[in-house]
């Protein structure tokens, strides 16, 4: 019984000062960090490109992110005029199509005077030989 008391001591004891340097370790990685002091760091020396990288990355995709809601906004500014225009559009050709109709062309051609041809027209033919 005695030695599991001191195994679990033991384990109680070191879990403690675990602790303790975990809390040490974070303490001097938020003072190293507002000192500075973190930068004259190997390791970090030698990932310095990478984070220029990462914030150019970062950068980009605020800038992306940027435009296209411009876009969207200016697309739902445009929308409502597209509409209207597409209205007129079809408007424009359905009457255009509609007095395109040989019906509706003879009855305004009647209107003017002309009247349609009830006779079809007589071919001329011209003799192609030269006479000298």
């Amino acid at each position: 019984m005695e030695t599991n008391q001191k195994t679990s001591t033991n384990s109680v004891h070191q879990s403690t000062t675990s602790n303790q340097k975990n809390r040490k370790k974070k303490k001097n990685f938020v003072a190293s960090t507002i000192k500075g002091s973190f930068l004259a760091n190997e390791k970090v020396r030698q990932n310095f490109p990478f984070f220029i990288f990462l914030a150019i990355l970062a950068m980009f995709y605020i800038f992306n992110n940027y435009m296209a809601e411009k876009f969207q906004r200016s697309i739902k500014k445009i929308q409502p005029i597209h509409e209207a225009y597409l209205t007129n559009y079809r408007n424009a050709e359905a009457q255009f199509t509609d007095s395109a109709k040989l019906s509706n062309i003879s009855k305004n051609l009647i209107s003017i005077g002309l009247k349609e041809a009830r006779v079809s027209p007589k071919v001329i033919t011209a003799n192609t030989e030269n006479e000298e």
